[in-house]
């Protein structure tokens, strides 16, 4: 019985301590790890500090990395992670963590254009908050699932895009091999006649090179004066 009991908290220990992995807001799941809390001691993922593992999101910087404070804006270089299901993950500055604004842009300035000469601009939109709302405590709807809506589309007219340009390429890959076609017969055409003129040319030098008995009898047959 006692044994069953034991057996009992220690699972409940662990699950707990697989919570509390779970409950540090703002962080990529990708360093879970670095955030295990073993010993109750933070170590800042630049290796040059080591804190109480209960200082990580207190709302005060204690690593010059920002990595203390993945779930706050106490970092001016802080990271927040957003997991934003349904659509793609990200990360965000830490200044629009809990700042009361939901799903605002960035407009960003986007040039293109030759090595030496720029030909054009766009506006772009960089999202500067988690489409699922999970930079701010409360009052924030997900929204990412419109988002993905919206890219899927953007995704469909890229590709139909793309298709259009593959059946204009095949198009003028087609009309390219006519053409070459055309060529060959017409370089055969005129290698013939060519040949021909050649042959011409030799047979009128030989008609020049005619033996005087030859004009001899070609005079004689010519009809009388009157």
């Amino acid at each position: 019985m006692c044994r069953r009991l034991l057996l009992s908290l220690v699972l409940l220990c662990l699950a707990a301590c697989g919570e509390a992995k779970k409950k540090i807001r703002g962080l990529n799941p990708a360093l879970a790890d670095r955030y295990s809390g073993s010993g109750g001691i933070f170590q800042c993922l630049d290796g040059s500090k080591a804190i109480p593992f209960d200082r990580v999101n207190d709302d005060f910087c204690d690593c010059a990395d920002g990595s203390d404070e993945p779930g706050t804006s106490a970092c001016a270089n802080g990271r927040f992670y957003c997991l934003n299901r349904g659509h793609e993950p990200q990360s965000i500055s830490a200044s629009f963590v809990d700042d009361g604004v939901c799903g605002e842009f960035r407009r960003d300035q986007m040039a293109w254009g030759r090595c030496d000469q720029e030909v054009g601009s766009m506006i772009r939109l960089i999202p500067t908050d988690c489409c699922d709302g999970t930079d701010e405590r409360r009052g924030c709807v997900s929204t990412c699932l419109d988002k993905a809506s919206g890219k899927l589309i953007e995704l469909q007219t890229k590709v139909a895009s793309y298709g259009d340009m593959l059946a204009k390429k095949a198009s003028y890959v087609e009309q390219a091999a006519l053409r070459r076609k055309e060529w060959n017969a017409r370089a055969e055409t005129i290698d013939i006649q060519l040949q021909n003129k050649r042959s011409a040319v030799e047979a009128a030098k030989g008609e020049a090179h005619a033996s005087p008995m030859h004009l001899f009898v070609i005079i004689a047959n010519l009809p009388p004066r009157s």
